[in-house]
């Protein structure tokens, strides 16, 4: 099941994660395994790219700095593009390309270093809430050509302490 949390408008313009920094540090111990991987964040804001609009950019930036282990909370699904958008909203302006409403992105090493660091983040999370971090990271990794999937898979795992399974 996705479950959406609406960002409102105030709390946009102010780049406050408190919203949802709160209802992810108030669930339950058997309700944060219940909520991995089912998160959307959304915006109500009128853009050809939602993700690309300004305030929406830093709101997500800040989110991602402030929970480094909010990866273990988002939907998975490459339908949902959450990888893509993360490298648009966290790239430099030559990471991403636009065409209309859609946009395309190509991450440089920066961007795979911060996304590296983000997944270990998320997978000491999951080892702490007794969750299976190597599953949860292949599932974020899922669009990304093999060779750098498993780069990146066995780079945080190694980084978050874990072994990588084959």
């Amino acid at each position: 099941m996705i479950r959406a949390l609406e960002t409102p408008e105030d709390v946009l313009g102010a780049c406050d994660t408190s919203h949802i920094e709160r209802v992810l540090r108030q669930a339950s111990p058997e309700n944060v395994r219940r909520l991995q991987g089912t998160i959307m964040l959304s915006f109500n804001v009128e853009a050809p790219v939602v993700c690309l609009e300004p305030r929406v950019k830093a709101f997500l930036r800040a989110a991602h700095e402030r929970i480094p282990h909010l990866w273990y909370y988002l939907v998975a699904d490459p339908a949902y593009a959450n990888l893509s958008m993360f490298f648009a909203v966290i790239g430099t302006p030559g990471t991403v390309s636009v065409d209309g409403d859609k946009f395309n992105v190509q991450p440089g090493k920066a961007e795979l270093a911060y996304l590296l660091d983000r997944l270990a983040a998320t997978a000491r999370f999951a080892a702490e809430v007794a969750d299976d971090g190597h599953r949860i990271l292949s599932e974020i990794l899922a669009p990304m050509p093999p060779k750098t999937r498993e780069a990146l898979l066995a780079g945080a795992l190694s980084m978050a302490g874990e072994q990588a399974k084959d």
